[in-house]
Formats: C-alpha cells, structure tokens, sequence
C-alpha cells in the first residue's frame, strides 16, 4: 500500500509463465496424494502415489528455484527491494512447507500407514490452496 508504483513494476518481472506451470504441477501433486489417501487403494497403488506426490513436489521446489535465480537480480535493486523482500519471504516459506512435506510423502512410502497418508494429504492440499490465494495476489494482482 506504501509503494503501489514498484510494486506495479517489480511484477513486471516475475514469469507468471513458469509460476502458472508450476500451479499445474502442484495441482497434480496433490491430484496423487489424494489417490493415496484412497480407502480403496492398495499399498503398491499408495506406494506409487505418494512418490509421485513427493517427485512433483520436489520439482515444483527445483523450479521456484530456477524462478528465484533469475529474478535475484531485480532484489537488489533499491525501486524493488520492498516488494522482492515480501516476495521471498512469503514464497520462500511456502516452499519450505511443500520440501518439507514432500520428504515426508517419501518416508511414509516406505511403509504406508492409511491414517499417515490422510494426514499428509489433508496438509498438502493446504499447502496447495495457500499457493492457490498467493498465486493471483504475487502474480496476477
């Protein structure tokens, strides 16, 4: 509310391109952890889901990575430094969440616990829709 004009043009150079692929990715990282969370679903079928939750998980993290590189660059400067600051610290803690769990979908993998799966799930897709409110608010607001 301060500083409207950067924060206007420190968007400008965000790649809402990569951010929007990486919602899909997300998205259907949660897609296999609610196929986990199946009560049908046996533990090969629970198995293969949560590894494939914790693979998109992991390269949701690999990719806001690659995002943060190249818009480092931009933090630095004096016009941005507000906006880039709320920026990293919002997304960063966000995609601390999604690592930190996606290396829980893999220990629990290894020996899968229904109750386990659910809690999991139930956090992930949390986690799925903060990125869902912060998505258009960082990117398209």
């Amino acid at each position: 509310m301060m500083h409207p004009e950067s924060f206007s043009i420190a968007k400008l150079h965000l790649s809402t391109r990569l951010a929007s692929f990486n919602t899909i990715v997300l998205l259907a990282s949660g897609w296999q952890a609610a196929l986990a969370a199946r009560p049908a679903a046996t533990i090969v079928s629970q198995r293969i889901s949560l590894l494939l939750a914790a693979a998109l998980g992991f390269l949701f993290a690999f990719l806001k990575l690659m995002e943060y590189r190249s818009e480092l660059k931009f933090a630095g400067d004096d016009a941005f430094h507000s906006f880039f600051e709320l920026y990293f610290l919002i997304t960063g803690f966000h995609l601390a969440h999604v690592v930190f769990v996606a290396a829980l979908f893999v220990l629990v993998a290894r020996k899968p616990d229904r109750s386990n799966i659910v809690i999991l799930a139930t956090i992930w897709h949390v986690i799925d829709l903060i990125w869902l409110v912060m998505f258009p608010l960082i990117y398209l607001g």
